[in-house]
């Protein structure tokens, strides 16, 4: 014989009705109370817009044409992604980097990365603890190999020139890095 599970509003319903039974009826601001406090302490922190999850990754790959070139990651979406409560996770991908050897591998780092509700102060959690204040005429960032995640939106030279004159980020390939620049593409992955 299967046994039926009772949904959670079910069984609040057959409380009331027990407690009304064996204490007496409550009255309706008690049960306004209990239903405003159920709704205000388990329900609305799943529903608070600061913690929603976005479902789609945001992908940025620079390939090996764009070797030397920042390319800017999408501000409006960096900052949904991470510009909140709980961060995001940015995954740096080197990809091609071994060909013909390993045709199409892929090496990669992932970090969670904060930028400040308040201001555009940034960090990561990698071993140096990287972070940077976004749009103050310096650059700051993270590599893994060739890849370098940065808070320089804006090429100066195609021979890994940046400049951080504005809000953003970006992604730039490194040309004369280390690893072929006629193979190796780079890519990041953030995801809420």
């Amino acid at each position: 014989m299967r046994e039926k599970i009772r949904r959670h509003s079910t069984t609040i319903i057959v409380a009331m009705i027990v407690a009304a039974i064996t204490a007496g009826a409550p009255s309706v601001a008690h049960v306004t109370s209990s239903w405003t406090h159920l709704r205000d302490e388990h329900i609305k922190p799943f529903a608070d817009s600061r913690y929603a999850k976005k479902t789609e990754p945001y992908i940025l790959e620079a390939g090996p044409a764009d070797d030397g070139v920042v390319q800017p990651l999408n501000n409006t979406r960096m900052n949904n992604y991470c510009r909140d409560l709980d961060g995001c996770e940015v995954t740096l991908a080197m990809i091609n980097w071994n060909a013909p050897a390993e045709p199409g591998n892929v090496a990669s780092r992932t970090y969670i990365l904060f930028i400040s509700q308040t201001s555009r102060w940034w960090r990561f959690n990698d071993d140096a603890d990287s972070s940077g204040l976004d749009n103050n005429d310096a650059t700051q960032g993270i590599s893994a190999w060739d890849c370098y995640f940065t808070d320089s939106e804006t090429s100066t030279n195609a021979s890994n020139g940046r400049d951080d004159q504005e809000a953003g980020f970006g992604l730039l390939n490194g040309t004369n890095v280390g690893y072929p620049d006629d193979t190796t593409a780079c890519r990041v992955i953030v995801k809420d």
